[in-house]
């Protein structure tokens, strides 16, 4: 009996530690995390950026669902950037630095980006992630086409690579953000959920 206290007392110790491990991670995916701190930092420069401009005529989002978009964002780079290292696609700085001028070519100036990134709820210091996830699923699109598959599938195709990867890095959500959906790979309100099933 001593033995089996001893055995369940070593179990919840571990369960414990293991729990205080990830307080300050809003996710896990593989051997790495998306801090709390991390997720904070893009909220808190959304909001402030969203004060230099008129937001009048924008729909954006506020509250906690600001807060699990801009985790969804960063967890998505992140699969996104693992879907790459998978596939063996580099994305150099020239890559990104044609692309953004692209935009901003296409925008009509870096103020029509500002405001581009502000109603996307994209925080200016998360700017390169967006572009260079943009850069790599154009390169893995260009990739699959190329191997035959028609340009008209080549999207769900890199859909089902980059949820595919997710998958394989197991991806944990702290329950305050919601909850992880791995076939489609988003994170759920689980409060609009337990409101959804109640009478």
């Amino acid at each position: 009996m001593k033995k089996l206290l001893t055995t369940l007392s070593a179990g919840l110790a571990a369960l414990v530690l293991a729990a205080c491990s990830h307080m300050s991670a809003a996710a896990t995916y593989g051997s790495s995390e998306i801090t709390l701190k991390d997720v904070e930092a893009s909220v808190n420069q959304v909001l402030a950026e969203r004060q230099g401009v008129d937001t009048s005529q924008m729909q954006l989002t506020t509250g906690a669902d600001l807060t699990r978009g801009q985790l969804q964002f960063l967890l998505t780079s992140a699969v996104i950037e693992e879907v790459a290292k998978a596939e063996n696609i580099t994305v150099t700085t020239s890559d990104v630095e044609k692309y953004r001028a692209s935009i901003v070519s296409q925008l009509g100036g870096e103020e029509k980006l500002k405001l581009v990134l502000v109603q996307a709820a994209i925080a200016s210091k998360d700017t390169e992630l967006v572009l260079r996830r943009d850069v790599i699923v154009q390169k893995l699109t260009d990739a699959i086409i190329a191997t035959g598959v028609a340009q008209a599938d080549a999207a769900s195709v890199v859909q089902e690579a980059i949820l595919s990867t997710a998958k394989k890095l197991k991806i944990t959500v702290n329950p305050k953000y919601g909850t992880w959906n791995a076939t489609t790979g988003m994170i759920e309100d689980a409060t609009a959920a337990g409101d959804a099933v109640k009478p």
